[in-house]
């Protein structure tokens, strides 16, 4: 497979394409095809989606290989005796089409692959549309190995909101990667 990825709005893509979508997780599944376009017209999340760059330049998407739903959110901590808030980019959902773990070349790591893609766009995202400090996601015990070897760390003195409109996992962690010049490093050099 020779595919170079491009991050689109997933408004730009057909419904029968979204369908057709499959991680292996039905719970993803299923907010990609029935809530992802209805989160985004009311704000609660952005959702990207991976396609072929040929395709998109073409406006010929057929396949998505990979979607991030996406936020912004304020992560309470306490700065001595004062509470502040760290601004973040959080993850709600990282996905990649089970056919790229399935039934293709298993020495190209596919999900290390998009989520760097993702990781350079927020980073451009931090920089060029609207400022944040660090990128935030609760880890599922799929994507914690993943998340940790591009930097997450796991945390525990800050404090994300509880009241949220989330889908919910059992078995998550709360990771967070801060934006500074050695994570930059890693994201675009370390590849």
């Amino acid at each position: 497979m020779k595919t170079s990825f491009e991050l689109r709005n997933i408004e730009s893509v057909d419904d029968a394409v979204i369908k057709e979508f499959d991680c292996g997780n039905p719970a993803f599944n299923v907010f990609l095809s029935e809530k992802a376009k209805d989160w985004n017209a009311s704000g609660e999340s952005v959702t990207y989606v991976f396609v072929d760059a040929d395709e998109a330049k073409n406006n010929a998407i057929s396949r998505i290989y990979g979607f991030a739903s996406i936020n912004a959110l304020g992560l309470l901590f306490d700065n001595g005796g004062r509470n502040e808030y760290l601004s973040c980019a959080e993850i709600r959902l990282f996905a990649i089409a089970r056919q790229l773990r399935k039934n293709h070349d298993h020495t190209i790591e596919w999900s290390n692959i998009l989520f760097k893609t993702l990781l350079q766009e927020l980073y451009s995202m931090s920089t060029r549309t609207i400022g944040f400090k660090a990128i935030f996601l609760n880890a599922n015990r799929e994507g914690y190995q993943l998340y940790k070897d591009n930097g997450f760390e796991v945390i525990s003195e800050f404090i994300a909101p509880e009241n949220d409109s989330k889908i919910e996992f059992e078995d998550c962690t709360p990771l967070l990667l801060k934006i500074n010049s050695e994570i930059v490093d890693k994201i675009f050099f370390d590849v």
